[in-house]
């Protein structure tokens, strides 16, 4: 029997349809509460939008998908199916977008470097054990900036590995639609490029979001563990000396352990300031991602709208 023309085209599409409908059921739509904390909670914010809206790209795609494998099989010409001289000029504008957020261009030197956590998570946990824990409530503030930092960032990292196998997904998808057509370039298949990139973009996004997050607890659960390694000797030499000044080497003793942490909390303060600079960085970048993601499902709609 022979084949009618555009059937082995349409067919080709609906392999392209059914792996990407596969690919936007998968994809996750939540990254729990605050998983890098209360301070971070505005980039997660972006970020979801981002994933949501690229989420709904693709399954625009999908639809787009059908509606050219019902024309090709109608006898139509198949619309955003023709090859075209080159990549879009968006495309290229994503490329490099996605090479920013890899390569941490966001990321503000003033993080700082990276640091091993010390032996505690709760630095302050120092003082009680040093017999030093009415001494806490005068350096307490020095445990706020954790609270606020400190979240579960698994969804984080799930969701950046999701994407990352996502981007991979659409990209083979992309390439199936070349293989059957012979063009390196088409509406269609430059389309679903755009958006296994913008996948890409939030695959690296994501981790980096969690990395920088992470990065910063750490470098804090340090500044106040050597605050605390400084504040310890110096009170226990004042108690030692009590008896012989009548508490007064304890009485000047605490300006000198408030200042250290007072110290302490502005070197944080500068920690938490560059975090939200990059944060504010990233989803720029992730902004003009999404920009182009967008002109794709514009492009999409328009193709499968086309009688």
């Amino acid at each position: 029997m022979t084949e009618r023309p555009g059937e082995a085209h349409a067919g080709s599409l609906d392999v392209v349809a059914d792996q990407l409908a596969v690919v936007a059921e998968q994809l996750p739509d939540a990254l729990g509460d605050r998983p890098l904390g209360a301070f971070t909670q505005f980039v997660v914010a972006g970020l979801r939008d981002a994933m949501a809206e690229t989420a709904a790209a693709i399954t625009v795609a999908v639809s787009t998908s059908d509606a050219l494998s019902a024309a090709l099989r109608r006898g139509d010409a198949a619309p955003g199916g023709q090859a075209v001289d080159g990549p879009p000029t968006e495309l290229t504008a994503l490329v490099a977008v996605a090479e920013a957020v890899r390569q941490k261009t966001w990321l503000a030197d003033a993080v700082g470097a990276d640091h091993v956590l010390p032996g505690t998570a709760v630095p302050l946990s120092g003082m009680d054990v040093a017999g030093l824990g009415w001494l806490t409530p005068f350096v307490s503030f020095l445990a706020e900036p954790l609270n606020q930092l400190r979240g579960n960032p698994a969804p984080v990292t799930e969701a950046a590995l999701e994407f990352e196998r996502a981007a991979a997904d659409v990209a083979a998808a992309a390439a199936t639609y070349r293989r059957a057509t012979a063009h390196p370039h088409s509406g269609f298949a430059d389309g679903l490029t755009v958006l296994a990139g913008s996948g890409t973009v939030l695959a690296d996004a994501l981790t980096g979001a969690a990395d920088a997050a992470a990065r910063v607890v750490r470098a804090v659960t340090w500044i106040v563990a050597e605050a605390v390694a400084a504040i310890v000797p110096i009170m226990v030499e004042a108690i030692a000396r009590a008896s012989a000044t009548l508490g007064q080497s304890v009485a000047a003793a605490i300006p000198r352990c408030v200042a250290i942490a007072v110290t302490a909390g502005e070197r944080t303060a500068d920690r938490l300031t560059a975090l939200l600079a990059s944060g504010q960085d990233l989803l720029e970048l992730v902004g003009a991602a999404m920009a182009v993601t967008r002109t794709a499902r514009q492009a999409f709609e328009e193709i499968g709208s086309m009688p």
